[in-house]
């Protein structure tokens, strides 16, 4: 029974994962546009907002691709919903897994980290030294917005039978 609505969800579901992908999209753009203060307003560790400081390209790098990233995740869960026309790749579906199985990863990884690190007494300065960066409660709600927005889009994909 459920499977006769399918496609409605499923389109539901990729027009949702597809906006919210790029408001995370335009989000790491306007961190890239407003450049030092940015980087430290949106949580990134003082390693990364040092480096911008200095000029350095590595932070832009960093949030370039990973901007880059989530709007090509949101135009093809946008095509996939049939709202964008669709570019010749010859397979949306494997691609929107990629990008699914990144935030799961990326969400996965920062809570297991945060877990770890709790669970054996290390400070978040830890991370720092690490080349992580990054507040608490950074990885926190990013971990957070990985999980729920890798979710949205493995049902959406999953969901989803007529992409090719």
């Amino acid at each position: 029974m459920i499977y006769r609505y399918a496609p409605f969800v499923s389109k539901g579901l990729l027009t949702l994962s597809g906006l919210l992908l790029a408001i995370a999209a335009a989000a790491h753009a306007a961190t890239l546009y407003y450049g030092p203060s940015a980087y430290g307003f949106m949580g990134a560790g003082p390693d990364m907002v040092r480096k911008s400081l200095q000029g350095d390209w590595h932070p832009a790098a960093i949030i370039g691709g990973i901007g880059l990233v989530l709007l090509a995740g949101a135009y093809c869960a946008l095509a996939g919903a049939r709202l964008l026309p669709r570019l010749p790749l010859p397979a949306l579906r494997l691609f929107l897994f990629t990008v699914t199985a990144l935030l799961l990863g990326r969400g996965a990884i920062g809570i297991f980290l945060l877990t770890l690190l709790r669970l054996n007494g290390v400070h978040m300065e830890t991370l720092y030294i690490a080349g992580l960066g990054g507040s608490f409660s950074f990885w926190i709600w990013s971990s957070t917005l990985c999980l729920l927005l890798g979710g949205l889009q493995l049902a959406a994909t999953s969901l989803s039978r007529d992409l090719y």
